[in-house]
């Protein structure tokens, strides 16, 4: 059985992908959970996801042939912790179309932690909401999980917009999916009071 990556197991994987694709000169950004933490949250997530630009498989081969600790485990690349967690790696390439329409690298808002490029916290509460919106009327468990852990890392990250005096900007978001982002932050603002108080803060003009 394998062992559930700490939130520091999980900084500390980001932050040596990061360290190799930094030497190669391979501009990136930590997304995702993993960028949750790394901006200061402890929720548990149980992998790192990085957007790249393409190609993301020569990316792939570029770690595992630089440290040990990246291995490919049932076809998926993977990094091993020092307590023997193994934590799945996403390698996404910016532009690519998916439910959420990964942005392109050079569009997207980052800010460093460490020396590490982190997604900013607006971009990140933009990608979040998508999947949410979409999972949170799901009747199935682990959808309703991932929409959980979706909404708590939205929270966390609407605070520290808000400590920070910032805004949501929609920078990096094709203009054509902005109305879509703001039918769910209406339906976001409609679940939780700290919420609606929050997007008054950063997001309502």
């Amino acid at each position: 059985m394998s062992t559930i990556p700490s939130p520091e197991e999980i900084v500390n994987a980001a932050m040596e992908l990061s360290s190799i694709l930094t030497k190669a000169g391979v501009a990136h950004a930590i997304i995702g959970g993993a960028a949750v933490n790394m901006l200061g949250s402890n929720r548990l997530t149980e992998d790192v996801d990085i957007l790249v630009e393409p190609p993301a498989i020569q990316h792939r081969e570029l770690l595992l042939s630089s440290s040990n600790s990246f291995s490919m485990s049932e076809l998926k690349l993977a990094y091993t912790s020092k307590s023997g967690a193994v934590i799945p790696i996403g390698i996404l390439e910016g532009g690519s179309k998916s439910f959420i329409r990964m942005p392109k690298l050079t569009n997207t808002p980052t800010l460093k932690v460490d020396k590490t490029p982190v997604v900013h916290p607006a971009m990140l509460v933009c990608m979040k909401i998508l999947r949410w919106g979409w999972m949170s009327d799901s009747t199935r468990p682990q959808s309703l999980a991932k929409a959980q852990g979706d909404f708590d890392d939205i929270l966390s990250m609407l605070e520290l917009l808000a400590e920070r005096g910032e805004r949501i900007d929609f920078k990096g978001i094709d203009e054509d999916r902005i109305e879509g982002h703001m039918e769910y932050f209406r339906k976001l603002r409609s679940k939780s009071k700290r919420v609606d108080e929050l997007l008054k803060m950063v997001l309502d003009k």
